[in-house]
């Protein structure tokens, strides 16, 4: 399978709010050769969903990506097959959730990458916050699990969140 893929880049580190995207270095490799070739980073589109004052979270099932797994995320996303990033949010937004209400707001908020590992290392995240009207998301997917809304003072204190989640929650969700 064919997935978007960007060269890496040192300057590639933590949240980087409202980061130019080089859509021009934008293009495909196969998945197997990008997922231990630290020269590019995969592309992920990551959508946090947020209703009023709260925000989706979910529980990811045992059996998907072991370094996730039983870890909470506030993100819904995954690899980037297309090279048209708007639908790849919506491929991605429908293959794990069915939203039920009005979208008031889709808003770009900047891209996302780590370092410690070597997952990390071949990963970058294209982050958005979509503001829906009403809270009415379910899962279409079964890897999504416990799918509901939080204040963000509920969400740190009772869930152990994936390292991209945990990142936003402190410099999105809490400012």
């Amino acid at each position: 399978m064919l997935i978007t893929v960007i060269p890496n880049d040192p300057v590639y580190s933590g949240f980087m709010p409202k980061a130019h995207y080089p859509w021009s270095q934008q293009h495909q490799l196969e998945r197997e050769q990008a997922e231990t070739n630290e020269a590019f980073r995969q592309v992920i589109p990551y959508v946090l969903i947020k209703c009023e004052d709260r925000w989706l979270v979910y529980q990811r099932c045992k059996g998907g990506e072991p370094r996730l797994d039983a870890k909470w995320s506030m993100g819904i996303g995954g690899h980037m097959e297309e090279t048209d990033l708007t639908a790849a949010l919506a491929r991605e937004l429908k293959e794990e959730v069915a939203i039920g209400s009005r979208i008031l707001s889709k808003e770009y908020i900047g891209l996302i990458a780590l370092h410690a590992t070597p997952v990390d290392r071949v990963h970058i995240g294209v982050v958005y916050v979509y503001t829906i009207e009403k809270p009415y998301v379910c899962s279409v997917d079964t890897a999504v699990t416990n799918l509901h809304f939080r204040l963000p003072m509920d969400i740190a204190e009772d869930l152990d969140l994936e390292p991209w989640s945990r990142i936003l929650y402190g410099e999105v969700v809490c400012k």
